[in-house]
């Protein structure tokens, strides 16, 4: 099983059920993973979709599912973590997944 790292500040959100969704520059297949935050398994998730995307879309229209509050915190978080660069990429992979257990 892979696992699908996340930043430590979305730990609870994922475990909350409030972040349902996780874009990154590569596809992760659906199926079961392993979520983890600074090397560490907290949660065993399973994708159920992905798709490919942009970031303007995910932006604007998912970010809820990413667990924020409104497209400009989404962006705020995203440069406070050096993601920056995702607005520039011409491609962005969605996964949509669900907690399957806690760790």
């Amino acid at each position: 099983m892979t696992s699908i790292p996340f930043k430590p500040d979305m730990r609870d959100a994922v475990l909350a059920g409030k972040k349902t969704m996780t874009s990154r520059s590569q596809r992760y297949a659906n199926g079961e993973h392993f979520a983890t935050s600074q090397g560490k398994k907290f949660a065993r998730i399973k994708v159920t979709d992905s798709y490919s995307t942009n970031w303007e879309a995910i932006l604007n229209d998912r970010f809820k599912e990413e667990g924020f509050e409104s497209p400009e915190q989404m962006r705020a978080w995203a440069v406070a973590n050096s993601l920056g660069h995702y607005a520039q990429l011409k491609t962005m992979w969605t996964h949509t997944f669900e907690v399957l257990e806690k760790l």
